[in-house]
């Protein structure tokens, strides 16, 4: 289950303009389950590359926080795309 986005995010990605390669990843939980402080080893994580996201538009925007929601939301949903994409493979 992947987060609500958070402006923050999108703050540093609007200063640093950097290329945005999305990841996702399943199965973590089980290596160190919540409320846990012992490792359960040998247990599968899938590891999903997606292809670098074109934030330039947002870029040419003001530099403030609508901005930076914006940014998060859009890399937000990417991710989520590619959790849709993981359960369906």
């Amino acid at each position: 289950m992947i987060d609500d986005p958070k402006f923050g995010a999108g703050y540093i990605i609007y200063q640093a303009k950097p290329v945005v390669i999305p990841l996702y990843h399943n199965g973590t939980e089980k290596i160190l389950p919540v409320g846990t402080t012992k490792l359960s080893p040998f247990q599968t994580v899938s590891v999903w590359i997606g292809k670098p996201i074109d934030l330039r538009r947002f870029y040419e925007m003001p530099n403030e926080k609508n901005t930076w929601r914006k940014i998060s939301e859009h890399v937000f949903q990417r991710l989520l795309d590619m959790e849709k994409e993981f359960y369906r493979a």
